[in-house]
C-alpha cells in the first residue's frame, strides 16, 4: 500500500517498470491468502465461496483488461472463463460432497491450483513480449504493442556505424586523459559504454537533472588532462521529460570548447532546427541512430588551447 501510494501521488514520471516494486508485497499477501483458502477446504461448502469469488473477480478482471486489446481477447479470454468456470463447479460440487473432509480438501486444492495456473496463463502471455517482439526498447516493459512494431536493418547498421566512428575518434584521439568522453545525462553514453567497455563521465547524472561537478571541479579536470571531449545535445535527448535543464557546465564548454566534426558525413554547422528525438518507448536501433547520425548530438573538445 505504501508503493501503491507513493506511485499515485507522485509528481514525477512514473515509468511502468517501477510497479515491479510492488511484486514482492502482492506475492506476499497471496500467499497468505492461498494458505487460508486451502486450509479452508473440507470443511465444508461456505468455504468454498472465497475461492470461487476471487477466481472468478480475477477472470472477469482479465477479461475486462483484454478488452482494450480484441485481437488478443478472442483468443485468450474465452479459453480462460471457460477453465475457471470448471474449475469453480469443480470446486462447488467438491464441497457439497458427502466424502471424507481430507479427500475432498485435496481434490479442492488440486483444482483451485489448476484454476490459479489458469489465470497465469494471460500474464505469461503478456510477460513474453519482449522476448517475441522485434527489437529492443530504452525503456523496458512488457507490452502488446511490441509484438506490432517494425524495424528494418539499415536502420541499426547506420547507428552501429556511426556510433564505431565516433568511438574510434575518441580512441585514436585519447591520450592521457581518464575518461573518454563526457556528456550531461547517461543516454549518449550507454551506447559508448557497451561498445568500448571505457570509462566515461555523465556530470549530470542519469538524465541531467543530478549535478556531481561543479564547473570549478569540471574546469579542473580538464585542466588536469583527465577530460577532454564532451557530448551535448542539440536536441532534447531521449528520456528527459519537461523543459531543457540548465547546464553550465554545457555553457561552459560551448564557450571554451571547441566543436569539432568527429564523423565526416556530418556537417559542422549547428542545425537550425535539429529533428526530434524518438520516444524512449521506441526502438533502441531509432534512438541510437538519431543521436549519432542527425545531429542530435556534437562534439567538443575542451583541451586547453584547442579553440
Amino acid at each position: 500500500m505504501v508503493f501503491a501510494g507513493v506511485f499515485s501521488i507522485s509528481a514525477s514520471p512514473v515509468h511502468p517498470y517501477y510497479l515491479a516494486m510492488l511484486g514482492p508485497p502482492i506475492g506476499f499477501f497471496l500467499g497468505i491468502g492461498v494458505t487460508r483458502v486451502v486450509d479452508g477446504f473440507g470443511h465444508g461448502d461456505r468455504r468454498v465461496l472465497m475461492p470461487i469469488a476471487a477466481l472468478g473477480l480475477t477472470a472477469a478482471w482479465q477479461a475486462y483488461v483484454l478488452g482494450f486489446v480484441p485481437s488478443w481477447q478472442r483468443w485468450l479470454v474465452p479459453g480462460m472463463l471457460l477453465g475457471v468456470a470448471v474449475v469453480a463447479g469443480l470446486l462447488w460440487i467438491a464441497a457439497r460432497t458427502h466424502q471424507s473432509s481430507d479427500k475432498v480438501g485435496r481434490i479442492s486444492a488440486a483444482a483451485f491450483a489448476v484454476g490459479v495456473a489458469i489465470l497465469l496463463v494471460c500474464p505469461a502471455v503478456w510477460s513474453l513480449t519482449p522476448v517475441l517482439g522485434p527489437g529492443a526498447r530504452m525503456v523496458p516493459v512488457a507490452d502488446r504493442v511490441l509484438m506490432a512494431r517494425k524495424t528494418t536493418p539499415a536502420t541499426g547498421e547506420r547507428g552501429a556505424e556511426a556510433l564505431s566512428e565516433l568511438t574510434g575518434f575518441l580512441r585514436d584521439h585519447r591520450t592521457v586523459e581518464r575518461y573518454l568522453v563526457a556528456a550531461a545525462d547517461i543516454h549518449p553514453l550507454a551506447p559508448i559504454i557497451i561498445e568500448t567497455g571505457e570509462p566515461v563521465l555523465p556530470y549530470g547524472g542519469f538524465s541531467g537533472g543530478d549535478p556531481i561537478l561543479s564547473i570549478e571541479q569540471f574546469e579542473a579536470m580538464v585542466r588536469a588532462g583527465e577530460l577532454r571531449y564532451v557530448l551535448l545535445a542539440e536536441s532534447f535527448a531521449p528520456g528527459r521529460f519537461g523543459p531543457p535543464r540548465e547546464d553550465q557546465i554545457g555553457a561552459w564548454v560551448k564557450t571554451n570548447g571547441k566543436r569539432v566534426a568527429w564523423r565526416p558525413s556530418l556537417v559542422e554547422s549547428v542545425h537550425d532546427a535539429p529533428p526530434r528525438p524518438p520516444s524512449p518507448w521506441r526502438d533502441v536501433a531509432d534512438i541510437v541512430e538519431h543521436m549519432y547520425t542527425q545531429g542530435a548530438i556534437a562534439l567538443y573538445d575542451c583541451r586547453p588551447g584547442s579553440r
